[in-house]
């Protein structure tokens, strides 16, 4: 494809995406549908492509690939640290660098206005809100299907429905500040016909619950736990929406945040897997249980702790991920650390993607005591995720146990459900286990993203 030539002014360059999206969409949607087969062989020619780029532009790969094929399990992987270390090793434009990045999302920082650098490129930050910052850059097709893996989805189900009279409105409840890229695909891809309306994540709940009255969207996307939280202010007739369409993305979806979505707002919430890195993964097909494979975009291999291969139906440690897409910053087996089960049955359509459980989050979320025992964060969830009066809550490790903090919504029980939680740890193999339970008004979240991390290890 020919990229305009970019004019430095953010709002007509930014309708040079505007456009490529337009042009491309109706060739995305089919690729939904398309027999797998075919799918892969357009992958596997861009991953064939990208392995030729990263050779030729980037020196780190060029020295960690020489005298490898192109058989992607024989190559080395790699890790956020890695990219951060070598980032300047890394990227394939050598007029971009890991400083230049960071004055560019310090810029935008500070003026909250998105910008492209060196013309086509955008740089983005991931929040650190579970552990390291990490940069990314995207070039102008790496941006442009970072959207499209997820907007040929809402596509797809509208060619399903009659028509809506009325333009999309659309409340994206994320981070607003372009630094990060929720708010900066959709400040660069929102038009007459969808138009993107971006509040903070981190405002308080009450603020957001106003603002959403006062707007009606008629599509909501935001993060899960703050989908509960709205719920529950519908459910007590705090919040009227007539909502078309809810999707999540950025933390575990679980089937109890769903299922009162559903109930309250009659729409089921769609979902989405992906990373500020990585670009999306998979996306809810509204048909199937668990997730499809964006099988075009990334080559996504399941492995155990020691990188070895995962059969579907066992749950992976991790996934390692190449985005053929992107060949600005060449992710070549990048190591992300969510436990994702790949289903051991052939998707029976209408998508041809394969089938993947819901993400069970990530296995760095566990808790690892001095004693060896491994506690993951399902032990909490089990437990506190059958408690209709507890609206949020957050599991911090402590060297014995956890300090639970809890929002309610009337008498909760504390010391009840601290002893069966000390029970479900120590079935989990922690000997004398001790949790307390503090009830809170709110919950810290990630400053700029709005994210919570729901468990926090010591």
């Amino acid at each position: 494809m020919r990229i305009e030539p970019a004019t430095g002014d953010y709002e007509i360059d930014r309708q040079r995406h505007v456009r490529a999206r337009q042009a491309r969409m109706a060739a995305e949607v089919e690729l939904l549908t398309t027999p797998l087969a075919q799918v892969w062989e357009l992958r596997d020619e861009r991953l064939r492509a990208l392995l030729r780029h990263a050779r030729e532009r980037s020196p780190w790969h060029r020295e960690r690939l020489a005298g490898l094929g192109d058989d992607l399990e024989a190559l080395p992987t790699m890790t956020k640290q890695d990219l951060m270390a070598n980032w300047d090793g890394i990227v394939t434009d050598p007029r971009l660098t890991l400083a230049a990045a960071n004055r560019h999302l310090e810029r935008t920082a500070e003026t909250g206005e998105p910008s492209y650098v060196l013309g086509d490129y955008t740089v983005v930050a991931s929040g650190g809100s579970s552990g390291l910052r990490t940069v990314m850059a995207l070039d102008f097709e790496g941006f442009l299907h970072h959207h499209l893996a997820y907007a040929r989805a809402g596509v797809w189900r509208l060619r399903q429905s009659p028509p809506a009279a009325e333009p999309a409105v659309v409340a994206a409840i994320y981070a607003t500040n372009p630094v990060h890229v929720s708010a900066a695909l959709a400040r660069c891809f929102s038009t007459d016909r969808y138009r993107n309306h971006l509040f903070s994540a981190a405002r308080p709940v009450g603020e957001l619950a106003a603002a959403l009255q006062a707007l009606q969207p008629t599509h909501l996307a935001t993060y899960p736990s703050l989908l509960h939280l709205l719920a529950r202010r519908a459910r007590a007739g705090a919040l009227r929406l007539r909502l078309r369409r809810i999707t999540t993305h950025g933390e575990t979806l679980t089937d109890e945040i769903r299922a009162e979505a559903e109930e309250v707002f009659g729409v089921t919430p769609e979902n989405g897997w992906g990373t500020t890195e990585t670009a999306p993964l998979a996306y809810t097909d509204g048909v199937n249980p668990g997730l499809v494979l964006c099988e075009d975009k990334t080559v996504i291999e399941p492995v155990d702790a020691a990188n070895r291969p995962v059969p579907p139906g066992q749950r992976a440690a991790k996934v390692l991920v190449t985005n053929v897409v992107n060949r600005l910053l060449p992710l070549i087996r990048y190591e992300v650390a969510d436990q994702v089960t790949f289903q051991d049955r052939p998707n029976p359509g209408p998508w041809t993607g394969r089938l993947i459980e819901p993400v069970h989050g990530r296995q760095d979320e566990g808790f690892e005591y001095g004693d060896g025992a491994v506690v993951h964060p399902f032990t909490f969830r089990a437990v506190l995720g059958e408690q209709p009066l507890l609206a949020e809550y957050q599991v911090v490790q402590t060297p014995d146990g956890a300090d639970v903090r809890v929002c309610t919504l009337g008498d909760l029980d504390l010391d009840g459900l601290a002893r069966r939680l000390e029970s479900a740890l120590a079935e989990a193999g922690l000997p004398a286990p001790k949790v307390t339970l503090r009830r809170v008004d709110g919950l810290d979240r990630h400053g700029e993203t709005g994210k919570l991390r729901r468990f926090v290890p010591l």
